[in-house]
């Protein structure tokens, strides 16, 4: 699989690279599942979602995507899965988003394999920011675990 386009996280006025799905879980609970275009390969799932931590909260605020109607491809946004809604607290979302950072340090041609210098993981219960914990994949991994409470630029130094 070649190396996916990642999806945008907001925080404290810094936008950062997610290696996470966290729309995935919702959309396959739907009955009426949407078929996204191929957008390119970059992109197998078909749609670039924007999202934001805000008080410990992750929130989807904008959807790119492209469906077809009729043979004709079609440009929707947040509106096609969440009608009239400028953002939408993303409670079905349990699970760790991985915001990788700094230089690549190995290259990999396959879906978010590739690696940085670090790595933060924030964990998430319901959509609720519960912990993070820091990776650095230089000199020896070093991993951190604490409660969040604090804001996201001040942890990952950045």
């Amino acid at each position: 699989m070649t190396a996916q386009v990642k999806e945008k996280l907001y925080s404290d006025g810094k936008e950062y690279g997610m290696a996470t799905e966290p729309l995935k879980p919702y959309l396959e609970k739907l009955d009426n599942k949407p078929k996204f275009s191929l957008l390119n390969t970059g992109c197998w799932r078909g749609y670039v979602g924007k999202w934001e931590v805000l008080n410990n909260h992750l929130y989807i605020i904008d959807l790119f995507s492209q469906i077809e109607i009729s043979n004709e491809i079609v440009e929707v946004g947040l509106g096609y899965l969440f009608p009239e809604q400028e953002k939408v607290f993303a409670n079905w979302f349990s699970g760790s988003i991985s915001l990788p950072h700094g230089n690549i340090t190995k290259y990999v041609h396959a879906g978010y394999a590739t690696e940085y210098e670090k790595q933060l993981f924030l964990e998430f219960e319901n959509g609720i920011l519960i912990n993070y914990i820091i990776k650095d994949n230089l000199d020896q991994p070093i991993v951190t675990k604490q409660r969040f409470w604090g804001k996201l630029i001040s942890i990952f130094k950045i």
